[in-house]
């Protein structure tokens, strides 16, 4: 379980262009301090997977830890043309409930994107206040963190399915093609052809 966890891991470390040195490691004496990331108890899983993800918002950042899990915990059986993963992550919703909301509100309204005025007022609080949150836990402005989130949907439509460009950007909330393609680029460094083609030599 602990390999499927670190080939998981080291994936979507390499998505976004990080190097894995330090997971490797880092894994790898966590688990055996811990006497093994999967001991029996109550709670133990857990209790790991916590441990794990703290170390990965340490070295990374918070945003990617919040990713790692949900890869790893939601992650399972949902069709690339489904846009929002109706959830949020536990380290999200204990931490600040408003901000949790925010993002469910993003993730259902990924083909007609809100404004951060829209969303901070059906949140019930002040734009200024949902901008802090954001920047304090993920590292990232509303409109920064939504792009993200619009541009990772693409991404899994432009793998996932054979939709053409033009209709993935419509999807994903772009009403220009060029806007998606400079979005797609600045967020993932690559254009959206690039990622068809990466796609169909690994083929």
């Amino acid at each position: 379980m602990v390999y499927a966890l670190a080939f998981v891991l080291i994936s979507l470390v390499n998505r976004v262009n990080t190097n894995i040195t330090w997971l490797i490691v880092r894994l790898r004496f966590t688990t055996l301090a811990n006497g093994g990331f999967f001991r029996g108890g109550s709670g133990g899983a857990t209790t790991a997977l916590d441990l794990m993800l703290s170390i990965i918002g340490d070295d990374l950042g918070k945003e990617i830890a919040i990713a790692v899990s949900d890869l790893l915990i939601f992650d399972t059986e949902r069709p690339g043309s489904t846009p929002q993963r109706q959830h949020v992550s536990a380290m999200i919703e204990n931490q600040i409930p408003r901000l949790a909301r925010a993002i469910k509100l993003m993730e259902q309204n990924i083909e007609t994107p809100l404004s951060a005025a829209q969303i901070a007022n059906q949140t019930f609080v002040s734009q200024r206040q949902l901008e802090r949150d954001f920047k304090k836990v993920l590292g990232n402005s509303i409109a920064g963190y939504y792009s993200r989130l619009r541009i990772m949907f693409a991404q899994r439509l432009l793998t996932e399915t054979g939709l053409s460009a033009k209709q993935i950007a419509m999807r994903a909330g772009y009403n220009s093609q060029a806007s998606f393609n400079r979005s797609y680029k600045r967020i993932l460094g690559k254009t959206p052809t690039d990622e068809r083609k990466s796609l169909f030599n690994r083929g």
